[in-house]
């Protein structure tokens, strides 16, 4: 099969798959819609037993609505990862979910020339659909968190943050085994240089321990540790195993 310039069997899918999950969208609307009409008129002809039947109907829709909720997002992360050869990427700060990151950025770069420490890099042709999208390699420049990145996009792909503490880039992710402290050698690299100690990283009986409630993804941890490879790594956003 030929296609025109630019385009390919995976740009053909997606707008099928957009489609698909609207229809879907729709239907989870109208069903959410008929249970709404249902709970405001009670007194509806349903016939017989009218209240056992209203409340079996009533619970019929609600565990539908959630299903087809819940498959339309896994759905969306699927397609996500399959755009993208399966490969989980951390994004700069303010990023949407993969799959609303992928259709949103439009490679424009303005991310990229703003960032002053050099940390955003683009994917190359190796990541499928994400090619030319941002990313952040912690090993050779973390984050420094000074979000201008998120006010120079044009599209939202990145959403403005008016507070560092609210980037979720990932999560930090400790091997005790492998980390010098752990083994008993004095180290706190990782603490010193998180830009959050006591609430992302803290220091307990002479060991760092992840809080990952706070973790911003940001990468300075696995920057500065000693390890090679580091004892400490980021797991994406959205990715298996993140927390």
């Amino acid at each position: 099969m030929a296609f025109a310039a630019g385009a390919g069997p995976g740009s053909m899918a997606a707008p099928a798959r957009r489609r698909c999950s609207a229809t879907m969208g729709m239907l989870a609307a109208g069903m959410l819609a008929a249970l709404g009409a249902l709970q405001q008129n009670p007194a509806a002809s349903l016939g017989g037993n009218g209240v056992d039947r209203r409340s079996f109907l009533r619970r019929g829709l609600q565990d539908l609505v959630r299903g087809l909720a819940g498959a339309v997002e896994q759905a969306s992360l699927e397609a996500g990862r399959r755009l993208t050869g399966g490969g989980s990427y951390l994004r700069p700060p303010g990023a949407l979910p993969e799959p609303a990151f992928l259709l949103a950025c439009t490679r424009c770069r303005k991310c990229l020339e703003a960032c002053g420490p050099g940390a955003i890099r683009l994917l190359g042709p190796e990541a499928g659909a994400a090619m030319g999208t941002p990313y952040i390699d912690p090993l050779g420049q973390p984050c420094t968190l000074c979000l201008e990145c998120t006010r120079v996009c044009p599209e939202g792909a990145l959403e403005a943050l008016a507070d560092p503490r609210r980037a979720r880039m990932g999560t930090a992710v400790l091997e005790a085994a492998r980390c010098w402290a752990h083994r008993g050698l004095v180290c706190d690299l990782c603490y010193a240089r998180c830009p959050f100690p006591e609430e992302a990283i803290r220091m307990e009986g002479g060991v760092p321990s992840i809080r990952p409630e706070a973790c911003t993804g940001c990468g300075q941890c696995v920057y500065v540790c000693p390890e090679s490879p580091p004892a400490i790594r980021i797991v994406p956003a959205g990715a298996p195993g993140e927390a």
